[in-house]
């Protein structure tokens, strides 16, 4: 059974769905529209309440209103979570939905009284983390917000 929420790929090849309990997504190939094949279910966040595709089909961001999953799609049969991040907000003004860049390099977020942007660009992401941390990244911060990836450090 197919839950409420989805996101369909700008080239129409990739579908994602929510399961009935909103806990689970399926990633399916709707190259033949007519004969849809499921190709990978994962486990995300609680409560589901949008799921978004870049416009490449190479990444997703699925939100339950106050945390945010990125996952690598570049293999949709074999998904990966790239980040959990929670973007700093209100506790009130939760997460409405979610959108790519055109370039894919940043996710454009809306909320009931704002909108940002958060970079996905790996790269950026590391530059910003040692801009704010002086260059100093430690293995416990990592485990904290990137506890699926194996410590690396991001700094010179």
């Amino acid at each position: 059974m197919i839950g409420p929420q989805l996101a369909l790929s700008d080239d129409n090849r990739l579908l994602a769905t929510t399961g009935p309990s909103n806990d689970a997504l399926t990633l399916w190939d709707t190259t033949d529209p007519g004969h849809p094949r499921q190709v990978a279910d994962m486990a995300t966040l609680t409560g589901v309440t949008s799921v978004s595709i870049n416009h490449s089909a190479t990444m997703m961001a699925v939100t339950n209103g106050t945390a945010i999953e990125l996952w690598n799609i570049t293999s949709p049969a074999h998904p990966v979570r790239l980040a959990t991040l929670t973007p700093p907000g209100d506790a009130v003004d939760t997460i409405a939905s979610m959108g790519f860049t055109t370039d894919g390099r940043k996710l454009l977020i809306q909320r009931e009284y704002s909108v940002s942007f958060v970079d996905t660009d790996p790269r950026a992401v590391a530059a910003q983390l040692c801009t704010v941390t002086g260059n100093t990244v430690t293995a416990a911060q990592w485990g904290t917000y990137a506890p699926e990836s194996a410590f690396r450090k991001p700094c010179p």
